[in-house]
């Protein structure tokens, strides 16, 4: 759904999906303004093809994908689709959404008036974020099975215990696969359940960090 302040077009925001990243107004500050609370929106329509530019590479730096396009222009959806971003629209074709299929003639009328490349797509902070914190799961993960195995080589008497797996070995696992979901269904997600994913993971990953040093 729409957020209420969008200017009538085929380009808009999202209603409560906006993180207040700042980037589209940077990208494109004719385009997008912000709302008194804080929410991003669609304050003017593209008119003109280097407005289409900003407007696109404003779709390519979004934090999230709160900015969506409901027009059913082909053109755009292949303008779109070769900046990574088909899924942002609303009505993509059969062809375009299963295949990505683009024809020559389609491929030339998106590049017309324009010889730069597509942008490149930057990921998401959340995405990063997951990232970051899958790659210090598992970090954790190995320390922890290496400190078990060491501790078995030392062939002391009821150890390792259960807590000590519980915490080196099946903590740190759980761990990572719960962030590696994060990561992996990013964009299948609500924003505010990737947000919210992801500080839950860093709170989790500090405190399993903190007991690490105390052991069981």
């Amino acid at each position: 759904m729409p957020f209420p302040e969008n200017v009538p077009g085929d380009f808009y925001v999202e209603d409560g999906c906006c993180t207040a990243c700042g980037m589209p107004t940077t990208e494109a500050p004719e385009l997008f303004a912000y709302a008194p609370d804080g929410h991003c929106y669609v304050r003017r329509q593209p008119s003109s093809e280097n407005e289409m530019r900003e407007m696109v590479g404003a779709f390519t730096v979004q934090d999230v994908g709160c900015i969506r396009y409901k027009g059913r222009d082909r053109v755009v959806q292949i303008r779109l689709i070769r900046a990574g971003e088909g899924d942002q629209c609303d009505h993509l074709p059969r062809d375009l959404a299963c295949n990505s299929a683009l024809q020559p003639h389609e491929m030339k009328s998106t590049t017309q008036g324009s010889s730069e490349a597509a942008p490149v797509k930057a990921w998401p902070t959340v995405r990063i974020a997951a990232a970051i914190s899958t790659g210090l799961w598992l970090l954790m993960s190995l320390a922890g099975i290496s400190g078990i195995q060491g501790i078995h080589e030392q062939h002391v008497a009821g150890f390792p215990n259960d807590g000590q797996l519980r915490l080196y070995v099946f903590a740190p696992l759980i761990g990572l696969v719960g962030s590696a979901a994060i990561l992996g269904f990013a964009k299948r997600l609500p924003s505010q359940a990737r947000r919210v994913g992801v500080v839950i993971s860093f709170l989790a990953l500090l405190a399993v960090f903190m007991m690490f040093g105390g052991g069981v």
